[in-house]
């Protein structure tokens, strides 16, 4: 399995677009609104670090879910955040 690591200037577009989206939110709808990056995550364990022989934290992209701002992105499953 590939491993690729997301350079830190894609992250912190990502945080800020998420972080962006909670504080704005409240100001542009009136109804209910959560932010959605659409991925789904897996925390790194013991048994996913030997598997992918990775020794530092992160969190494991397991899945980019189709349009969504993940899929338009530069992100892709795998990827270690």
């Amino acid at each position: 399995m590939k491993q690729r690591r997301i350079p830190n200037k894609t992250m912190a577009a990502v945080f800020h677009a998420v972080m962006l989206c909670s504080f704005l939110a409240p100001l542009a709808f009136a109804g209910s609104f959560e932010p959605f990056l659409g991925v789904y995550l897996k925390e790194f364990d013991d048994e996913l670090r030997k598997q992918l022989d990775c020794k530092g934290e992160g969190i494991l992209i397991e899945e980019i879910i189709k349009n969504t701002g993940a899929d338009k992105s530069d992100l892709q499953s795998k990827d270690i955040m």
